[in-house]
């Protein structure tokens, strides 16, 4: 059974890519970077290699350089999201446009495999065995846990996943039909035309944090992968868009924002606290040996001892902050360290 490597940095595409050459009886090894394909492909006996031409900030084509000095035999495919070759593939043995489909994936597969279909052997149980190519993709699509649905190119629910049901709250019936701008909250109303707009130009938009509203009206945090969907002709014919749910994740940064900003406000208190009593102490000093003074009159008195007591109060105030005034420390004669309370 031939061997593929798939390679590509948008773990949604590589999945499904994975799955189809695998329902088309291929063992499939996938990964998500080129150290970890250069890697896969030196130690297995990698038949054939599937991979995307940008690969985070890198492209394919300096991965496949390596490739080909240590098996040049092996041939190399090239995805593109283009529909034009995006640069000169020397040692690439095929270049496919993504928006081809994986009809066309899978005949170049062969044909660079050298295999040919024989009537007369054919694989055995092929068809039997596995569910139509359509049915899978549709099943996979409703067991997804991120909610996945499509619409036409103004804005018309088309499909409506599970996922998608548990996420907003709607039944499949009563959003099929109607546009999608009634997930939005009101603040929101002018995104959809926005995205509409670029996808007509085929556009895609990848992870876009937003806020949509479920049927009972409450705001999720929702990250969104928008595709336009093409016919065979290539022409754009609708949107797909797969949601995830982050509202938990960004309470969680939330929490975590909080706790900085209250570490940064204990800092900040630790230091003032920190800078009043310094001179606070010098204050009371003074006020202190003027309080002993014999010559000092009784008003005079008074006045010192009134200020005693808002020196006190100041020292309070500063004292309420635990961590911002700390305990005396000192050595005992055994040399271990003790607080004055």
């Amino acid at each position: 059974m031939p061997l593929i490597l798939a390679v590509d940095d948008e773990h949604s595409g590589l999945y499904f890519r994975q799955l189809i050459l695998e329902h088309a009886g291929y063992t499939v090894l996938s990964a998500t970077g080129i150290d970890e394909a250069l890697r896969l492909f030196r130690s297995n006996p990698v038949d054939l290699v599937v991979t995307d031409h940008l690969l985070g900030r890198r492209v394919g084509t300096e991965m496949v350089r390596e490739m080909k000095r240590s098996k040049p035999s092996v041939p190399v495919i090239v995805l593109s999201g283009t529909s034009s070759i995006p640069q000169p593939l020397v040692e690439v043995n095929a270049f496919l446009s993504k928006s081809e489909g994986p009809e066309q994936l899978l005949e170049l597969v062969k044909q660079l495999l050298g295999e040919r279909a024989d009537s007369a052997n054919p694989q055995p149980n092929a068809q039997l065995t596995a569910p139509p190519l359509k049915e899978l993709l549709a099943a996979l699509v409703e067991d997804s846990d991120d909610a996945i649905f499509s619409k036409t190119l103004d804005g018309i629910i088309l499909t409506w996943n599970g996922a998608a049901e548990r996420m907003y709250g709607y039944r499949a019936d009563e959003v099929i039909g109607k546009s999608v701008s009634m997930l939005l909250p009101p603040h929101r109303t002018s995104e959809v035309e926005q995205i509409l707009t670029r996808l007509r130009q085929g556009g895609r938009i990848e992870h876009f944090e937003t806020t949509r509203r479920t049927k009972e009206g409450r705001m999720l945090n929702v990250s969104l992968t928008i595709s336009p969907v093409r016919d065979a002709q290539g022409n754009i014919i609708g949107a797909s868009t797969i949601a995830r749910n982050i509202t938990q994740a960004k309470l969680a940064q939330e929490a975590i924002r909080n706790s900085e900003r209250l570490a940064v406000a204990g800092r900040m208190a630790a230091t003032i606290a920190h800078e009043i009593n310094n001179p606070l102490e010098i204050v009371t000093s003074i006020l202190y040996l003027l309080a002993k003074d014999q010559s000092l009159g009784e008003t005079a008195r008074k006045y010192v001892l009134t200020a005693e007591e808002e020196l006190r109060r100041v020292g309070q105030i500063t004292r309420s902050t635990p961590w911002a005034v700390p305990r005396a420390r000192y050595r005992n004669r055994s040399g271990e360290h003790c607080r004055v309370n």
